[in-house]
Order: structure tokens, then sequence, then C-alpha cells
């Protein structure tokens, strides 16, 4: 916390105790002054998201972090972003939102932000606290395990077809004795052979990565992804209804769209197109991927960065 010591910030409020709860909690913590200006980054926020305190220091909460608030926001913190209201309204906030990691991809967080004043009620700034809103519990078997039992792309480090082709095939079976639905998402990297031409294999892989862990972060620990096809991935949510399904494939959408791949030459992201579907009473496995791929082309025609549950005609105003 190097500039503890020296910022008015902290002229009213208990170094020591600002030190303890900084670098003992397991959520992370960081100040802000009034101007929103980063003065600490504590251990924890450097966990959760891979930006040290000597990177975020000095920078711009509003300007530089690009907060996410979900797909009901549009993707966007809009012209009043969360601290800087708090910060102005001088009230306690608390949100869901995405914050974006260092490797390219978001995690989702609980976000609260909290206006600290001196004595003399003089606006200093405000602590924003946020901690993983990623399920804790992960049911899936672990790479190495993948890997050991051929189910395992080492490149992107996800399940691969074989393992997407296993898991399918029980999911068909619950379904059809048991009744458990469940969702499959087709999802293709839009214009991907344009982003490897222009910006190498190298960055190509990169951000398939990036887009492989997004989709992970933002999935329950039910759920199940993989790489079907080169830049094709398909999801398989369990147990969800139209309505939820049309949320989460946006948001998947949505998180892709806002992440990035900052490279020494530019800042390079990408976008997907999805195809979602529910699991219907006389599916096969080739059925029902069939008709998830037929989708997600009619997300492409309809101009990309879409998704589509059911065939609409393309917009011609």
């Amino acid at each position: 916390m190097s500039d503890l010591n020296t910022h008015p910030f902290f002229d009213d409020v208990s170094r020591r105790f600002c030190g303890i709860l900084s670098d003992q909690v397991g959520d992370g913590i960081c100040y802000v002054d009034k101007d929103l200006r980063i003065l600490s980054w504590n251990r924890a926020a450097e966990l959760l998201t891979g930006f040290s305190e000597a990177e975020m220091s000095g920078k711009s909460w509003s300007d530089d972090v690009r907060l996410h608030l979900g797909p009901e926001n549009d993707g966007k913190d809009g012209p009043d972003c969360p601290v800087e209201r708090a910060v102005r309204e001088k009230t306690i906030l608390t949100i869901d939102a995405f914050l974006p990691h260092k490797d390219g991809y978001r995690i989702p967080i609980y976000l609260r932000i909290l206006p600290v004043s001196g004595e003399d009620e003089r606006l200093l700034g405000a602590a924003v606290v946020f901690s993983s809103a990623t399920p804790l519990i992960m049911i899936p078997p672990s790479p190495a395990l993948l890997e050991h039992s051929g189910f395992l792309d080492a490149e992107i480090g996800i399940p691969n077809r074989n393992f997407l082709e296993t898991i399918l095939k029980k999911r068909l079976e619950e379904y059809k004795k048991f009744g458990i639905p469940f969702g499959l998402l087709y999802v293709d990297v839009d214009l991907f052979g344009q982003f490897k031409e222009k910006h190498g294999n190298f960055n190509a892989g990169k951000i398939l990565r990036i887009i492989a862990r997004n989709i992970q972060k933002n999935i329950r620990y039910l759920d199940v992804m993989g790489l079907w096809n080169a830049d094709e991935f398909l999801v398989l949510l369990h147990n969800i209804e139209e309505n939820r399904l049309d949320i989460v494939s946006n948001k998947l959408r949505l998180m892709v769209a806002e992440s990035y791949l900052i490279t020494e030459t530019a800042t390079l992201n990408a976008t997907v197109s999805i195809g979602a579907c529910l699991v219907l009473r006389y599916d096969t496995a080739e059925s029902l991927v069939n008709r998830a791929h037929k989708l997600m082309m009619h997300s492409k025609w309809r101009g990309r960065n879409k998704v589509s549950l059911n065939f609409v005609q393309k917009d011609t105003f």
C-alpha cells in the first residue's frame, strides 16, 4: 500500500486499521480519492485480477478499470459509473459486475463502494471492495485427469470434442429418463480466419484462450463447455429454461465482446456468434448440435455478434 503514508485521503483514517484490513481480508480492496484516482490495491485484488498494485496505482477507476455491469445494461457503465455515483452522492452502493482480468477475460464480482469522509464531513474518496462471484465448487474433472483420459485440448486447456460428445450423450440419457432439460450453445468466433491472417497464429491462440476463459468463468459449476472445432465451442447448460437460456447466451456474448488482448502494438478483441436451443423430446446428439449450428449461422447472417434462439428475418431498415 505505497500511498498510505503520503496521500491526504488517509489523514483522518487509521493507517494501522487500513493496513490490517487490506492485508488480511480475502476481498479485493482499493481506495480511491474523490477524483477516483486509485491510491492502493491490496494483495487480494492482485490475485483476483492479475494486476499488481504498481500497475493500478494512480490510474482512474472510471477511465481505466473498464467495469462491466452486465447484459441488462448493454455491457456499459453509461455516463455514470457506480463508483463515481457513490462518491458524488456519498452513498453506499452494492452491485453485481464484471472486472477485467489481466489475461483478457472478465470475472464476475460482488462490488461494494463505501464513501469515506473525515471528521469534518469533508469527502475524502471511497473504499471499493470486491469479491469473486465465480462458483467455488468445481465438479468438472481437472485438466490433468482430462489429459490422462484423452479428453483435453492441450493448446487451449479445455475439454475437447471427445469429452463433449460423452457428456452430451449422458445429458440426453438423463433427459429421456428423468426429464431434466438442458440447453446447448454453439459458439463460433467471428471472422477468425481474418483475425489469424492479420494478427498471426500466436495472437489467434491467445484470443481463443481468452474466449474460453470468459465462458468458463461465467457459467455454473454443473454446466460444461469445451472446444468442438478449431474456433468453435459448445456449452451445455444444465436444467435451464428458454428465458434463462437467452440471458446466459447474451451474457457470454457480451463478456467476449468486452474483453481485450493487449499486445505491444495494439489492443485486440473478437466477437462470437451463438446459436442457442433447448433439447427436444425427439433429439439425438446429432440433431441437437445441427439445430444449434444452424441457429449460429443465422446469427452470422444477422450481422455477427448475435444470439439466435429461433429463426427471425434480418431487419432491412
